[in-house]
């Protein structure tokens, strides 16, 4: 489960940090996890949860704070991912609620640090190519022939 919903939101959110600050999410994430384990259950905690957790956390920085970064769509999916993640948390027997909320405490204080006003991210959603010259964002990949985002879509010659 957990690498299945990797596989389908890290992609985004590396790309807008890049790989040095979504290797650094992952250390911050994991020791995060582990350290409340360890400090308010006095156990010893492994797996991969609580990182994805931490991928929440940093999602939901960035939906607040850096809204030039995400289209309207994306949002939501990240709202979305938090409510299922944390009502699945609290309902599921067995799951360490303990390392989940480290995770996301520690991308959450990622995010603060990492999404600050003015950092130096790129956006999910492209942004007209004429604007992204200006701001000098590399191209997305698959950037030519790749689906429109929603309400972006092409239109033929004549249709409204």
């Amino acid at each position: 489960m957990n690498t299945a919903f990797l596989l389908i939101i890290a992609p985004p959110l590396e790309w807008m940090l890049g790989r040095g600050k979504f290797a650094l999410l992952l250390a911050v994430s994991v020791l995060a996890t582990s350290g409340l384990i360890y400090i308010a259950g006095n156990q010893a905690g492994v797996g991969l949860s609580g990182f994805c957790y931490g991928v929440l956390g940093t999602f939901a920085v960035l939906a607040l704070r850096r809204k030039d970064l995400l289209d309207r769509t994306s949002v939501q999916v990240v709202w979305s991912w938090i409510a299922v993640g944390w009502a699945g948390t609290l309902l599921i027997p067995g799951i360490s609620i303990l390392g989940h909320l480290g995770g996301f405490l520690g991308g959450l204080l990622f995010g603060l640090a990492a999404v600050r006003p003015g950092a130096r991210l790129r956006a999910w959603v492209p942004v007209p190519p004429k604007n992204r010259a200006q701001q000098g964002d590399q191209p997305f990949p698959g950037e030519n022939g790749s689906v429109p985002p929603a309400g972006q879509e092409e239109r033929r010659h004549g249709e409204p």
